[in-house]
């Protein structure tokens, strides 16, 4: 389960910014590096497959591939792995800096140097809202009923 406290406030008062470094990096390069592993998996399975497949499973199968090697996707994964940086780099700006001087005795330059980090986090986060948005509505228009449900059921079964 994802620290939800790395991505609001609570993290940065309770001074674990250097834990949610490291924590958001290494979810970062399992977005990276699971959804191309699996991809591939799923390609190769479906190549050595396609013939003995039924049709409700091929029909999966090539659903997911279509989805999987869209445009909507690969800019909804773009959106997080940005999203993800932002709140990286946000995080050693308080570990590098606020931390270890606190607000009130940082310079000028210190405290300029926080307002476009700050303005990177919330234009990551628009434009994850945006993809999200984006990737839902190609989803729903291009793929049949059955597909989207299995694919919301299988999002939520993470969830627990």
């Amino acid at each position: 389960v994802v620290n939800q406290s790395c991505f609001g406030d609570e993290s940065l008062q309770e001074g674990i910014s250097e834990e949610c470094i490291v924590n958001l990096r290494n979810i970062q390069e399992t977005f990276r590096n699971t959804d191309k592993e699996n991809f591939g998996k799923l390609e190769k399975y479906y190549q050595e497959n396609e013939a003995g497949l039924d049709e409700g499973t091929r029909l999966m199968v090539t659903n997911s591939l279509q989805l999987y090697g869209s445009d909507p996707y690969s800019n909804l994964a773009d959106a997080y792995d940005r999203y993800f940086t932002a709140n990286i780099e946000w995080h050693k700006f308080f570990r590098d800096v606020v931390s270890i001087k606190g607000v009130d005795n940082m310079t000028e330059g210190e405290l300029m140097s926080a307002q476009p980090l700050a303005q990177e986090v919330i234009d990551a986060e628009e434009s994850l809202q945006l993809e999200t948005n984006n990737f839902r509505d190609y989803l729903y228009e291009n793929f049949d009923k059955e597909f989207v449900e299995a694919l919301v059921g299988q999002v939520e079964s993470l969830k627990d």
